[in-house]
């Protein structure tokens, strides 16, 4: 969720066709825990953004993933007890290894006759 973002993200073209029209049973999310979005906050919102689209009414799972980040002074691996990674040796210059973003890691399709098919990105 980007304040400064003119469009919303558009998928990749790596989905399936047809999953824009059908209707969602659930959709599966990882969020890191420095992407900047609140799991709390999607799922909260999650039903009143799904109102009235092939998203109502479905099943939400969100996996966190806990920050993981390299020193670029020192070289040490740690995980940060904020949202500024900084490395105990006091360098503030950590790349991000994982946990420093939000993806949909599947979208569960429910058939007419009551089977599911999932897509997954490509």
């Amino acid at each position: 969720m980007h304040c400064c973002r003119s469009s919303p993200p558009r998928p990749s073209s790596g989905w399936s066709t047809g999953v824009s029209d059908a209707t969602i049973s659930c959709v599966h999310l990882e969020i890191g825990s420095l992407s900047g979005v609140s799991a709390d906050s999607v799922r909260f919102y999650f039903p009143m953004a799904a109102e009235g689209t092939n998203l109502a009414g479905a099943k939400l799972e969100i996996s966190e993933v806990p920050a993981r980040c390299r020193c670029g002074s020192c070289g040490a691996e740690f995980e940060p007890d904020g949202p500024i990674p900084l490395c105990a040796c006091g360098s503030p210059d950590a790349a991000v290894l994982s946990g420093g973003s939000m993806r949909i890691l599947s979208v569960e399709v429910a058939n007419g006759d009551g089977q599911r098919a999932q897509a997954h990105p490509g």
